[in-house]
């Protein structure tokens, strides 16, 4: 992200327009193995599953390994618990000076994860 931090990079394409605040957060992914997970996200979330059916069987068998691989380094004892970070950002319309009332007010919100 341009070397920037998530709030630096977000303030510099909305903080002229947006009066910003931000709040860090980590959930946990908690998934009986690696395995469950792999299946997940091969069938459930949109970039994983483009990806595993835009390569050859070959390659997704490679992505598959290493993907259940990095999921397995969280196994505790009740299974895959990986903690992941994301960012809440709340942006409220500045109102430009040479406006009316009518913008005031509106707000942003932006869930994700950092980078």
């Amino acid at each position: 992200m341009n070397g920037c931090s998530a709030p630096e990079r977000i303030r510099e394409l909305l903080g002229d327009a947006f009066e910003l605040r931000f709040e860090p957060g980590t959930t946990t992914l908690r998934m009986p193995n690696g395995e469950s997970v792999w299946d997940l996200f091969v069938n459930g979330y949109g970039p994983t599953k483009a990806l595993a059916a835009s390569i050859d069987p070959e390659q997704r068998e490679q992505l598959k390994r290493d993907f259940i691989a990095f999921h397995e380094q969280y196994r505790s004892d009740l299974g895959i618990a990986m903690p992941r970070d994301y960012l809440v950002t709340i942006g409220y319309r500045r109102e430009p000076a040479s406006s009316t009332t009518a913008w005031a007010g509106h707000r942003l919100r932006i869930v994700g994860r950092p980078n």
